[in-house]
């Protein structure tokens, strides 16, 4: 038995769940408004006063769209949920009130599929529907499914999105930097009343060396005359931060500066001016690279023999001074780890310099640096040093080079150190110092026939030093050359100098002195003219010493006229007095030496047949007697009188004493000086006497020759047979 649904109040359900879902995509829509409003206020209002990094931005802009997809699918999606007729029976029941339960009990009984539908009473049910149906015909939809939910969602969104819409309008610029800055992520600060443009650092992270200075300048493009400070935070030695508040410099009216110098450690700071706050500037501070520890290693040239003199082969420290051509190894530790490095080496090189640069290998880690350079040339070398961080050191240290350069060997000849006459049998005898850096391959004694030496032509004789040694540093060698063997002539004159060559072929020279051949009677001759220049300086000397034993003698009577004391007014003229015994002394000691010159060089000439050497060694030896006795005696008691004279008053006999003594000197000076002027007086009439037999000869021979040419002979001819 089948009975009839209540077909009026089944229409009435579809139309309410027609309604009943526009109201709830209408609800669902605004509340979904009122979420982006919510967000977006949130972000807005964070952001603005926060003024968040990039990267909190984007990740609330991620939660942002989710929360906005959640809510799509919340709000907008389940309006589309489709509700049974039960459920939506049992919601008019709820809301009408007057069913008792009618319309939900004549739905569900007279539903088909309804198993138990056979057991209710017909008449029962068709009540019920009638019921149903009567009242759900006068039940208006709109008092049970009202917009009340909709239009309190309306005036929520309105609330949150209303002024975001009124803000867009009147605040264009807020709304384009809230989209720039929260929707696509850009960099760009929110307008304020105060807005300053950070020129300076120009990168919101920083990095420095240890020591440069940071400058931070500002301009002022909005806002009024606000000062502005910089908040700062310095890290310390524990890790931890202190905080500064330094005031920006004003600069003009809209500029600010702050310079930041010798910066030491990390910090980060921003700046605050009005409402304005930039971002946070992070300044990283790095040590800058440097040579803490430099060692040397050298090879020195085969030349020098310095690799096996036991010469040093390390060197802490970096300067040096080594032979030129040395192969110098460095080793170098770095004070922190760096990527690349390379050595600089400068020369002089005219009015400026040249500069080479080389890479240096990098080991350990990045702090050990090794090379190997040949020193060449004086100049300065340095490491470019470049960090990990990509700092250099402005100011490396400069190793000085100094080039020892291997020198010409030095040669001296130290005796006779002067030109000489000898005669064609004299020996002559050199004294010679030879010296070099690092030793002498050979050395001779060159001998030139006179003007030839300077042309590097082949000499008249060489005659090596024997006695030098391969690598000889320094030696004082003596050389005899016996004339006898050269075979030369009275009038040649000859120019001789000594040469040494190292080890690298370089060549040092003496001075050249010149050598006169003169016959023995002529070197006899000049010995003698030697003798009466003597002879004369004795004089001299002579007089002044009987000078000043005079003065001597007036300062006695000087004192006897005072009563027996010497007056210190007198003690200059005492002064006086010294320095003229003192002058005297001097010329004996000088005649000694001309004497004891004269005897070597008749020794030296061979002329052991000259009568007058005994005179002269006799000479020698008294007057050398003479300078070391009386002479110094006569000294020291004229220096005893003038050490007295300071404490006390010297009577006459003590300067009695003093003049006995210069008188001694005085006599036997006087006997040298006439036994030199007798002989004088016989050498110049044996001169004469000579000279005259000279002329007696030339002339006869210029007779000899008048009469062969008056006889028709050839007077040359003649000669010659």
């Amino acid at each position: 038995m089948s009975h009839s649904r209540p077909e009026t109040a089944l229409r009435r359900l579809k139309q309410m769940r027609l309604r009943r879902r526009r109201l709830r995509a209408w609800t669902g829509f605004y509340r979904w408004l009122f979420l982006l409003g919510g967000l977006g206020w949130f972000s807005f209002l964070l952001d603005y006063f926060l003024a968040l990094p990039t990267e909190i931005r984007g990740i609330y802009l991620f939660f942002a769209t989710v929360l906005s997809a959640v809510g799509v699918k919340v709000f907008l999606l389940g309006a589309r949920t489709p509700i049974s007729e039960d459920e939506l029976a049992n919601e008019i029941e709820s809301a009408a009130g007057d069913l008792e339960q009618a319309l939900i009990t004549s739905i569900q009984l007279t539903r088909p599929d309804n198993p138990h539908r056979q057991y209710y009473s017909p008449l029962l049910l068709d009540r019920t529907v009638a019921e149903a149906e009567q009242k759900m015909t006068h039940l208006a939809p709109g008092a049970l499914l009202s917009r009340m939910r909709v239009w309190r969602a309306f005036w929520l969104a309105a609330l949150v999105v209303g002024p975001i819409g009124l803000g867009s309008v009147l605040e264009p610029v807020l709304t384009k930097t809230y989209v720039a800055r929260n929707l696509l992520l850009e960099e760009i600060d929110w307008p304020r009343t105060y807005f300053l443009r950070i020129e300076q650092p120009s990168s919101i992270e920083t990095l420095l060396a240890v020591g440069d200075s940071l400058t931070v300048t500002a301009i002022r493009e909005r806002g009024g005359g606000a000062r502005a400070r910089i908040e700062a935070y310095f890290k310390t030695a524990d890790d931890s931060e202190t905080r500064e508040e330094l005031t920006l410099e004003r600069r003009g009216d809209d500029q600010f500066r702050r310079v930041f110098a010798n910066v030491s450690r990390d910090f980060r700071f921003r700046i605050h001016c009005g409402d304005f706050t930039s971002s946070w500037y992070q300044v990283g501070v790095r040590s800058r690279p440097r040579i803490e520890q430099m060692t040397l290693s050298f090879k020195y040239p085969e030349y020098t023999g310095l690799n096996e003199s036991g010469a040093p082969l390390t060197l802490e420290g970096g300067h040096l001074k080594v032979a030129a051509g040395t192969a110098v190894t460095f080793n170098a530790r770095t004070s922190i780890p760096i990527r690349e490095a390379s050595r600089i080496e400068t020369r002089r090189a005219g009015d400026g310099e040249s500069k080479t640069e080389e890479p240096v290998a990098i080991s350990g880690g990045g702090s050990e640096l090794s090379g190997r350079f040949t020193v060449e040339e004086n100049g300065l070398y340095y490491f470019r040093l470049v960090s990990e961080d990509g700092f250099e050191n402005p100011s490396p240290i400069r190793y000085r080079i100094a080039v020892i350069n291997d020198q010409a060997p030095l040669v001296q000849v130290v005796s006779p150190g002067r030109n000489l006459e000898l005669t064609p049998r004299a020996l002559l005898e050199l004294e010679i110092h030879l010296e070099d850096d690092y030793g002498i391959i050979s050395a001779e004694t060159l001998i030139y026939p006179e003007g030839d030496l300077d042309s590097h032509g082949e000499p008249f004789l060489r005659v090596p030093l024997a006695e030098i040694e391969d690598g000889t540093r320094g030696a004082n060698t003596e050389v005899s050359l016996d004339l006898s063997e050269w075979s030369v002539q009275p009038g040649t004159r000859m120019e001789y100098r000594v040469v040494a060559v190292d080890a690298i072929d370089q060549q040092g020279e003496s001075r050249s002195w010149i050598l006169t051949i003169v016959d023995e009677k002529e070197m006899k001759r000049i010995v003698e003219d030697i003798v009466t220049i003597m002879s004369e300086r004795l004089q001299e000397t002579y007089e002044l010493e009987r000078d000043t034993r005079r003065e001597l003698e007036d300062l006695r009577e000087q004192a006897q006229d005072s009563g027996g004391e010497l007056p210190g007014t007198a003690q200059p003229n005492l002064r006086h007095t010294r320095m003229s015994q003192e002058r005297v002394n001097s010329r004996l000691e000088e005649g000694v030496e001309r004497f004891q010159e004269l005897i070597e060089r008749v020794l030296q000439n061979r002329l052991n047949d000259y009568q007058d050497l005994p005179l002269i060694e006799d000479l020698r030896e008294r007057l050398d007697d003479l300078v070391q006795n009386e002479g110094q005696k006569s000294l020291e008691a004229i220096d005893q009188l003038s050490e007295q004279t300071e404490g006390r008053m010297i009577t006459p006999d003590q300067i009695d004493d003093a003049v006995s003594l210069l008188r001694s000197t005085e006599r036997k000076l006087k006997a040298l000086v006439e036994e030199l002027e007798e002989w004088g007086d016989v050498q110049t009439m044996i001169r004469k006497l000579e000279d005259l037999l000279k002329t007696e000869r030339e002339l006869e021979e210029l007779i000899q020759g008048r009469v062969r040419e008056s006889l028709g002979g050839d007077p040359e001819q003649k000669k010659d047979d």
